[in-house]
């Protein structure tokens, strides 16, 4: 029976082992670092970017480590919503002495995403039947019922800047840009309206040459 409860032992510690939650460090650009855990790499990336505009000398006393405690939580928040997080929180959070100087540890929970309640986009102006532009269709980068991220909304958004710029449609804007975010109801609201304005178009094109070294010809080609 013994070789059983071995094996037993080590199939329950592995199994503990799997479902530990990864855990995320800053590199060590600094004496002190941040350290992650509750969350997947590019959520703890990001929360990091942000930990890292607030500074913790070494010497810290109690009473800037306790200042720095109550910063944590709202700089999680801020960086949890472009992925469409409106409720993380920063569930623990403690500062440790390590190599001279301190580890900030934070146990995030993300909690539930927003997702996408409904989508009105809309394309006006005298461009809206360009061949090109309905190709960028909304659908490609927000979908009713996806979570909600802010990088695919400015990503549709800066598709649109680059077909009328690429087409002569210079005077183009957004008419409407709003997303309403409820976080209660989990739910984000998105309308985006892009007047295309009218394009422009090249004149004529007259080219003078002084002195005259040019064959007339050429230039009438």
């Amino acid at each position: 029976m013994k070789p059983i409860f071995n094996l037993l032992q080590f199939c329950l510690i592995s199994l503990l082992v799997a479902l530990m939650p990864p855990v995320y460090a800053a590199e060590d650009k600094s004496n002190y670092q941040f350290v992650i855990s509750g969350v997947e790499k590019p959520l703890a990336d990001n929360i990091i970017l942000f930990l890292n505009n607030l500074t913790l000398s070494c010497d810290a006393s109690d009473g800037m480590r306790d200042a720095l405690k109550k910063q944590i939580p709202e700089q999680v928040q801020l960086a949890l919503q472009p992925f469409g997080y409106y409720q993380a929180q920063a569930e623990q959070i403690d500062i440790k002495p390590a190599n001279g100087c301190w580890q900030v540890e934070v146990i995030v929970a993300a909690g539930e995403p927003v997702i996408i309640r409904s989508v009105a986009y809309e394309i006006a102006g005298p461009g809206n039947n360009h061949p090109q532009i309905k190709d960028i269709k909304a659908d490609n980068w927000i979908k009713v019922a996806d979570v909600f991220n802010d990088s695919d909304y400015q990503q549709l958004k800066q598709q649109l800047r680059q077909w009328a710029n690429t087409y002569g449609f210079l005077d183009a804007d957004f008419r409407v840009q709003q997303v309403d975010v409820y976080p209660d109801q989990k739910a984000a609201d998105i309308q985006l309206t892009f007047d295309t304005g009218s394009r422009y178009q090249l004149d004529d094109v007259v080219l003078e040459q002084q002195p005259a070294f040019m064959n007339p010809l050429f230039l009438r080609r």
